[in-house]
């Protein structure tokens, strides 16, 4: 028994991709972002820095190291059909015989468990573990067969990692999805209750639009390894359905994903007319009369905004903002789209250069707000 064990750990792993840890990373930096954004706009809660630093991040990231494993071996046992007739996936240890599919069903079962366990600990109530854990379950395990329904599968696997920003707004104490409904049920019958304009809620929706775009974006770029592979065997994907336009479609994303971060800096302040860091609504003005948005106010509000966003928060603007566009158009503008290690060389540098810049600007917003440093 022991023996048959041990050479399962072989294949097992592999299909984890443990020896391929990238990935891991495209799970955890959308929890990490969701968590440091709220941590900084709404402080600690209660919570130790050190509290937040050793438990709660490690936490969060054995969280996303497990759900990852679990979607990987999903996947394969989707896909097994499929990989056999892709040169660099038809090694995979299914398609080669060295699992076999009910043994990778119940690592699958196994890891999943795991993964609701770790929220269960993370999120504060069984409610929230339903909320977020439901929804992620449906996205993971539609992924695989987006594959052969749709042409831009990197839409629904942006969705399903980003996911992640509200999961970790979360843990970190703020729930999305709670205030959301909370403040719909309050509105009346005339108007909605403004609480719906909250920068904590609008934050998180910009992070989580920005993940999705960058996920698109490099997920494209490493799906063209296989494009010849692909189109043979009938699998979907952008980067056959958007052919001689890859490149302009690229930009105009890169474009759209610098925007939604510069629109996340915004939000730091959590309210649109000035009032800095204890108002949490979208207010155009103290006056206690109802907002109203409009060309002419706004066109005064966003630049006044941008400006006293920037000049609190530089480290997330300068680090966050400026260090991912500027990787990000290295990687749009240098990736080789007809070369497959080049496009597999920058799919792991964009994770990494992109994934770290955002997280560091956050982590020193967080750390300039407990050392309360200038």
């Amino acid at each position: 028994m022991a023996s048959q064990l041990l050479s399962l750990a072989g294949p097992a792993s592999e299909l984890m991709r443990i020896p391929k840890p990238v990935g891991i990373l495209n799970v955890f930096f959308p929890n990490l972002y969701g968590f440091l954004f709220i941590r900084v706009v709404e402080g600690d809660n209660g919570h130790s820095a050190q509290q937040t630093l050793l438990i709660q991040l490690p936490t969060l990231f054995f969280s996303a190291f497990i759900v990852r494993s679990a979607g990987c071996v999903w996947n394969d046992i989707v896909d097994m059909d499929l990989d056999r007739l892709v040169e660099r996936t038809r090694t995979r240890p299914l398609p080669r015989g060295a699992i076999s599919p009910a043994a990778a069903q119940w690592l699958a079962f196994f890891l999943y468990a795991i993964w609701i366990s770790t929220l269960r600990v993370l999120l504060p109530t069984t409610q929230a573990l339903f909320v977020y854990g439901a929804p992620l379950t449906v996205l993971a395990i539609a992924y695989p067969y987006m594959k052969r329904i749709t042409n831009y599968p990197q839409i629904w696997l942006g969705f399903t990692l980003a996911f992640g920003v509200f999961l970790g707004g979360t843990v970190a104490g703020f729930d999305i999805f709670q205030f959301m409904a909370d403040a719909i049920y309050k509105a009346d019958a005339n108007k909605l209750d403004f609480k719906l304009l909250d920068g904590r809620a609008y934050g998180l929706m910009l992070l989580h639009l920005a993940y999705v775009v960058f996920s698109i974006i490099a997920d494209t770029i490493y799906a063209f390894q296989d494009c010849k592979d692909d189109e043979k065997a009938g699998i979907k994907s952008m980067a056959l359905s958007l052919s001689g336009q890859t490149k302009p479609a690229l930009w105009v994303l890169t474009h759209a994903q610098v925007i939604l971060l510069m629109l996340t800096g915004m939000c730091f302040s959590s309210d649109m007319s000035g009032r800095v860091e204890g108002s949490t609504s979208l207010y155009i003005s103290d006056t206690g009369q109802q907002p109203r948005l409009s060309a002419s106010n706004t066109s005064t509000v966003f630049p006044v905004l941008m400006a006293k966003s920037f000049q609190q928060r530089w480290s997330f603007w300068i680090v966050a903002v400026l260090g991912n566009a500027v990787v990000l158009s290295l990687m749009v503008e240098r990736v080789n789209l007809s070369d497959p290690a080049d496009c597999a060389r920058w799919f792991k540098m964009g994770t990494f250069g992109v994934g770290f810049t955002i997280g560091i600007g956050l982590l020193l917003e967080y750390v300039r707000q407990v050392l309360q440093i200038l």
